[in-house]
């Protein structure tokens, strides 16, 4: 399969959904350090806290999984248009009779 980067709208974005998903994680090791370390009781709070951020996490995994798969389908779109496109100008595909 080529990949077709200069014909991509928008540059890979799996870096900036990284960039999140480690900021959540991030928070979420500090609200569980504060947890162990906190002399009142949140315990509830701080447990849905962590739930929600952990699901967050989950679905900016899931996203750049489906950003990836959707690029590459782009790409390959693209590579099928190219090629029917020089089968019909008579390209290195051959001619049209």
């Amino acid at each position: 399969m080529t990949h077709y980067v200069n014909n991509e709208p928008i540059p890979n974005t799996c870096p900036d959904i990284d960039k999140i998903i480690d900021t959540i994680r991030s928070i979420i090791i500090k609200l569980r350090f504060i947890f162990q370390h906190s002399e009142r009781s949140y315990t509830e709070d701080f447990i849905w806290i962590i739930k929600k951020l952990d699901k967050i996490a989950g679905d900016m995994e899931k996203i750049k999984k489906d950003n990836r798969t959707l690029r590459r389908w782009g790409n390959e779109e693209l590579g099928r248009a190219k090629e029917a496109e020089e089968q019909e100008s008579g390209g290195e595909y051959g001619t049209i009779h």
